[in-house]
């Protein structure tokens, strides 16, 4: 068991998933972790699961070794000027947001701090979410087994150079919505055929997980599994000839490189 103090400013569903996997890892005990919002339901919430509530940022600040900033990106500079009077250079800051640079942090806070740059995923709220991450030049080299640890409690963490980041975004932390856009599509497809929506749902949901379990337990590529799926002259060939013909790959790509654009614009 580690001793480390984690702290939170904000309480929404990224942080209520990283806290989750956190005790279930047993990385850390409830004692170990603080956390400030501005809801007292939030607030509520998380006492009934034994964390300790501060009162403000700052208080939070003031005794964690560990502090993520799980709130949205415009509300950044806000909450790093409340934790400035708190926090000193051996506090470790992880950000959880896009466009949310490890400059950006340490020209808010000062130059001597370190900075753990994240982007988890929501589906770390079922257990099965993804981090990549990426360390600020001066991070403490002592501390990145635990940081690591951290990371990979609540998530299959992947550490990258940082100016990847933006791009991970399309790939791992916005792809959950393409993953339901295409579920729906399905069940309103099975719907039209006269299947009951929600049965095309959970049928079609669970293919998804299958589907996914099948990619990672195999040493085949997407494009071989692709092949075994489709009998020469069967239905499978048909549904995939179509979506080739309406440029089914250049359809995400470009949606993929919207995300990016969009990550790139609110960086700067």
């Amino acid at each position: 068991m580690n001793n480390e103090k984690i702290g939170f400013i904000g309480g929404g569903n990224i942080c209520d998933a990283i806290i989750n996997g956190i005790l279930k890892s047993s990385l850390l005990t409830c004692e170990n972790i603080f956390l400030y919002d501005i809801s007292k339901e939030q607030c509520e919430k998380f006492r009934k699961k034994g964390i300790t509530v501060m009162l403000s940022e700052k208080e939070v600040a003031e005794v964690c070794d560990y502090l993520f900033l799980t709130v949205k990106p415009q509300n950044y500079e806000e909450v790093l000027n409340a934790v400035k009077e708190g926090i000193n250079e051996t506090t470790v800051i992880i950000t959880v947001a896009p466009g949310i640079t490890t400059d950006y942090i340490r020209k808010m806070l000062g130059e001597n701090f370190r900075v753990l740059r994240t982007m988890p995923n929501t589906p770390a709220l079922v257990g099965e979410g993804v981090t990549a991450y990426a360390f600020s030049d001066n991070y403490f080299e002592e501390r990145k087994v635990f940081s690591r640890e951290l990371l990979n409690s609540f998530s299959s963490a992947y550490e990258m150079k940082e100016c990847h980041l933006d791009a991970i975004i399309s790939v791992s932390g916005s792809s959950p919505a393409y993953v339901y856009m295409f579920i729906n599509a399905i069940a309103k497809s099975a719907k039209e055929q006269g299947i009951d929506y929600d049965t095309a749902i959970l049928m079609a949901a669970k293919t998804v997980i299958g589907s996914a379990k099948l990619l990672l337990a195999a040493s085949d590529t997407p494009e071989m599994l692709i092949e075994k799926v489709c009998s020469k002259g069967g239905t499978t060939i048909k549904a995939v000839e179509s979506l080739k013909n309406d440029n089914f790959d250049e359809i995400i790509n470009k949606a993929m490189k919207e995300c990016t654009k969009r990550a790139i614009e609110m960086r700067k």
